[in-house]
Formats: structure tokens, sequence, C-alpha cells
């Protein structure tokens, strides 16, 4: 599944960075975006700018692009 397909307040792990190239991959582990970690989106805006996440404790915004190529497993209820 896709970080893309992720609705408002709902939490996944993410699973995989491998379809983003190594310059993308590098830039997201920069900020805390990893394999295994938890993440939640927190709001989406109306037009074509960044998504806000939450990983740990910190709000990160993310690309349209870049979410469209994070992989995830959602969190079992």
């Amino acid at each position: 599944m896709k970080l893309s397909a992720l609705k408002k307040n709902e939490s996944a792990f993410i699973d995989s960075l491998d379809l983003l190239s190594e310059t993308e991959q590098i830039r997201l582990i920069e900020i805390g975006v990893l394999p295994g970690k938890s993440i939640r989106k927190i709001q989406e805006t109306i037009l074509k700018g960044p998504i806000s996440y939450e990983i740990e404790g910190n709000i990160v915004a993310l690309s349209k692009k870049d979410v469209e190529k994070i992989e995830i497993q959602k969190k079992e209820a």
C-alpha cells in the first residue's frame, strides 16, 4: 500500500523507500522518514501542496510525488 492512500488521522508503519531514487531516499531519511517508523497523516492541502505527517512526535511535510512512492503497512486495529 502506498502512503498516498492513508486517510487523515490513520496510522501505518513505513515499509519501504525502494521506489524513490537514492537522492530522494537520503533526503527523507535525514528528516526521519525511515522503514519501520510509525507515521500518521495529519493534514492534506486542497491544492497540490505538501501533506503533513507525524513521525515520532515530529511533523514533516511531504510532496505528493514522494508519498506516491513510499510503501506502508497499515496498523492492525
